[in-house]
């Protein structure tokens, strides 16, 4: 393969929370040089660069003084941006693997579709809160952050297996044997996209097409933590919200958020919209200019609607349990219940296994 043709790419994403740098080659050897300041997560990383044969080098500052989860979910969107990056057009590749890894007592399904199409399914319980210093439940964060940014829809099920360190690094070592499947290239395809539409778009770059006859609509889908039974049990229980600029936030902001029960939010609109005009009466500049500068507050809160509908859900211990698009609001609403009620079905487990897979998505 020619230089014009290296499938690599490098990232570098900065925020108030992590600093990291990625440098990934598809086509490597499995060499790697992680560095997250989370020894868990480096032996994960590692795992999944040697498995795949993906060259991974991986640099995180972080927040650690406050928690792993930022290092943690952001180490996951750099790579998959870097992922997404590399792939390119997706020309000639194998696009599906599927993968069933053994580890002693603990077996796990990993299938990755490349698509373009972000979806993570993840039905993996583990019977322990941490595995050695590491939170497992930052695992599944780290799985929607990768999958979200690299456009793959990913379905990770761990079928049995008692030892929370084994089904950590069977869905990491199954990713990865799996990546290594589905990025490969087919001499068969000829440089074709794997596809009949002759394009496997982003979801970024398909949302970024704004005068496009078929816009796409994407949503998060949301539910409580508590919330137990069957999927069917559980479908009323669900928000969905929507990505993108929100009509009715910036109409009717106020309703929009008492309609949500976001009440801190709700809160705090109304104390700046009351600040404002007492500082337009105080200075008597006039309530024309209090009423632009509301217009502006609503304008900001329309643009931001999904991050504050997200992060009221999030304050009130809601978890995020997939993402969805699609042409229409009803079409992403029947895509994802399809997808969920068909998981329904539970693996069968062999005898003297203790499993409790949990079916969120």
């Amino acid at each position: 393969m020619s230089a014009s043709q290296a499938r690599i790419a490098k990232i570098e994403r900065k925020t108030n929370e992590t600093d990291i740098s990625v440098e990934i080659n598809l086509d490597g050897t499995g060499a790697f040089d992680v560095a997250t300041g989370i020894g868990f997560l480096d032996h994960m990383l590692e795992q999944l660069a040697r498995h795949s044969l993906i060259d991974i080098k991986l640099k995180a500052k972080g927040d650690l003084h406050i928690d792993d989860h930022h290092t943690a979910e952001d180490s996951g969107i750099a790579l998959g941006l870097a992922f997404k990056q590399a792939l390119g057009d997706k020309k000639g590749i194998a696009r599906y693997s599927d993968v069933h890894l053994a580890m002693d007592e603990c077996l796990t399904r990993v299938a990755v579709d490349v698509s373009g199409r972000p979806f993570l399914v993840w039905q993996v319980d583990f019977p322990r809160e941490k595995v050695g210093e590491f939170d497992t439940e930052l695992f599944r964060e780290w799985f929607q952050a990768f999958v979200q940014n690299a456009g793959i829809t990913c379905h990770v099920a761990n079928i049995y297996g008692d030892n929370s360190h084994h089904i950590a690094e069977t869905c990491y070592k199954g990713l990865a044997r799996a990546l290594r499947q589905a990025v490969e290239l087919d001499p068969r395809q000829a440089g074709r996209v794997p596809s009949t539409k002759g394009t496997l778009w982003g979801m970024l770059r398909l949302l970024s097409s704004i005068g496009a006859s078929n816009r796409v609509v994407a949503y998060t889908v949301h539910e409580p933590s508590e919330a137990a039974g069957s999927p069917v049990e559980r479908a009323d229980g669900l928000v969905f919200v929507k990505d993108g600029f929100n009509w009715w936030a910036f109409l009717l902001a106020p309703i929009w958020m008492l309609a949500n029960r976001m009440w801190v939010v709700f809160a705090g609109y109304v104390a700046i919209s009351l600040a404002i005009g007492g500082i337009a009466a105080v200075l008597d500049i006039g309530l024309n200019w209090a009423a632009l500068v509301n217009l502006a507050i609503n304008l900001i809160v329309a643009f931001e609607a999904d991050s504050l509908h997200r992060w009221s859900l999030d304050r009130k211990g809601w978890k995020m349990i997939g993402t969805v698009s699609g042409a229409n609001t009803r079409e992403c609403e029947r895509r994802f219940f399809e997808r969920w009620v068909a998981c329904v079905d539970e693996p069968v487990k062999p005898q003297g296994a203790a499993v409790s897979v949990d079916m969120q998505a």
